[in-house]
């Protein structure tokens, strides 16, 4: 089991919650709306390319750290004695002097927090910047103890959580547009991937993140051109390519070049994926979610079986809706990207239903009284498969889903023919009910 779970997962919580708050903060010092938080609609034509990279960018690249689910551990703000707590279990401090200035590092932490009001009333602009240049004033003063301590005491067992809390500092510090950290930052992750008493997931995730920042800094480089989402997905796929040569045996690199070939199209998804599923080094885990891609590619063009009794009780059997145009609709109700495209999909639907167009809904959710709950909020009549299983989706699985939403349409004859429906939904579905 690991230390501190309970605890850590509270304070990641508290972190997330201190971002969205920061966030709100600075999308009103900019003067923009709450989107500058969470994202917008989709948009069409070639500025949706444009959004959906800017959605990927770590918020790094615009002033402020990543949120990404490939972090370095380091998703929430530090707070005082849980790194202490930890390295308490490893060994005891190496003297007085290091307790001293363990404590006084931890004092450090007790960072000043955003008034309660603002949550509901914005601060004026000069309310504002006060907050945040004392807040910054802490946050780089706190790094400075961290950097301190395990600059003096390098063989403590807390040297290590003292450098992880720099680093969560120093980006919390970036995250609120201090200027000049970027080569320190840079120093500290050149630091911390030497260090081998850091772990190797952490140090690999380290190294993706210093690779991706890179990437996107080069891509983002000329606002004017937009960006080359081709150069983009090569240079991703080079990144993978690094770290299984850097990190041999780890699944990450696997899992970055499979995000990739999400990307491509049919014939470079199955390049990269054949490649991933026939490489003896990938762990089985990696070359059997491969393998469940590629039949998810070879189901293009085939008749598909599917059959199940959906949430609400229903049989569901894709043989007895031949003559009908089906969307199979891969989602969860914890997924954004689907919350966004359901106004979509209903309008479509009810449009299309009369005239033989129906959906299926394959959730990826884990907890049925939530589905339940919201499918009868938002009032969505189609049935629904559920087994709980999240990303373990028996479904799911069997066809190598790997990101949602995922909208494949199969016609008449119960043969699919797009695994891309999502865009321009209406037309495809319409021209397939004119199909005899």
């Amino acid at each position: 089991m690991e230390r501190g779970g309970g605890r850590r997962a509270g304070l990641r919580r508290g972190g997330v919650m201190l971002k969205r708050i920061f966030c709100r903060i600075r999308a009103f010092s900019l003067g923009k709306g709450p989107n500058l938080c969470h994202g917008g609609k989709r948009t069409n034509g070639k500025n949706n390319e444009k959004a959906d990279f800017m959605k990927m960018v770590p918020l790094s690249l615009r002033a402020a750290s990543s949120a990404a689910i490939l972090a370095v551990a380091i998703a929430a703000t530090p707070r005082p004695g849980l790194a202490a707590e930890e390295a308490s279990t490893a060994q005891p401090a190496a003297s007085p002097a290091a307790d001293a200035a363990w404590q006084a590092f931890q004092k450090s932490l007790e960072l000043p927090q955003p008034p309660a009001s603002w949550k509901q009333t914005p601060p004026s602009r000069t309310d504002f910047e006060a907050f945040r240049q004392q807040y910054l004033k802490k946050v780089v003063g706190a790094a400075d103890k961290a950097r301190a301590f395990y600059t003096a005491f390098p063989q403590d067992a807390r040297a290590v959580d003292a450098m992880k809390q720099e680093y969560q500092l120093l980006a919390q510090g970036q995250m609120l547009g201090s200027k000049g950290l970027e080569t320190r930052i840079a120093g500290l992750e050149k630091k911390m991937l030497a260090d081998k008493r850091l772990p190797a997931e952490e140090r690999i995730m380290l190294r993706f993140q210093q690779l991706r920042r890179d990437l996107q800094n080069k891509a983002l480089a000329n606002p004017a051109k937009g960006v080359d989402m081709a150069a983009y997905n090569k240079g991703l796929e080079e990144i993978g390519r690094t770290l299984k040569k850097e990190f041999p045996g780890e699944d990450l690199p696997y899992h970055v070049l499979l995000s990739v070939a999400n990307r491509l199209d049919a014939k470079g998804k199955r390049r990269l994926v054949e490649e991933i599923a026939a490489d003896p080094k990938a762990s089985k885990g990696v070359r059997d979610t491969a393998a469940g891609i590629l039949r998810g590619l070879d189901a293009l063009g085939k008749p598909i079986s599917l059959k199940f009794t959906a949430v609400d009780g229903r049989q569901v059997d894709l043989e007895k809706m031949r003559g009908k145009v089906v969307l199979l609709d891969f989602w969860a109700t914890w997924c954004g990207p689907c919350i966004q495209e359901l106004p979509n999909v209903k309008a479509t639907y009810e449009k299309l239903h009369p005239k033989g167009f129906e959906i299926v809904g394959i959730s990826f959710d884990q907890d049925k009284a939530a589905l339940e709950k919201f499918l009868k909020k938002r009032q969505i009549p189609w049935a629904q498969y559920f087994d709980g299983k999240r990303w373990e989706n028996e479904i799911g699985r069997r066809y190598g889903i790997t990101a949602i939403p995922a909208m494949w349409l199969v016609d008449k004859k119960g043969v699919v023919r797009y695994q891309d429906a999502r865009k321009d939904l209406e037309k495809k579905v319409a021209a397939l009910l004119a199909e005899e």
